[in-house]
């Protein structure tokens, strides 16, 4: 059986990175397959943390680049889009406050 993870247990997240120079321009819709290969790359186990993190850190900047918002980062250095996040690990509103916090809704 799979642990319950307490209060204190849960996973500190923040937002990655974003492309401060971007300037936006007409895209196909939806995810570019780079930035999912990157979100993979994150979340791969075999990889070193420094490794998954600067994964993490590119997917960030692409996702923001295509949807205006930046990826949730967490302490493991595994990147997430906000409607894939494992809320078992992290409240769903605080993940929608952290977003408020910087400015994106």
């Amino acid at each position: 059986m799979g642990s319950q993870q307490g209060p204190s247990e849960r996973l500190n997240i923040q937002l990655g990175p974003i492309d401060e120079d971007f300037r936006p321009t007409q895209r196909f819709p939806g995810i570019s397959r780079q930035t999912l290969s990157f979100i993979s790359s994150s979340r791969n186990a075999t990889r070193v943390p420094e490794a998954r993190r600067a994964s993490a850190e590119m997917a960030s900047r692409n996702y923001y680049r295509e949807t205006g918002r930046p990826l949730i980062i967490d302490e493991l250095g595994q990147a997430w889009r906000p409607d894939d996040f494992p809320y078992d690990k992290f409240d769903k509103l605080q993940i929608e406050q952290l977003y408020r916090e910087h400015g994106y809704h």
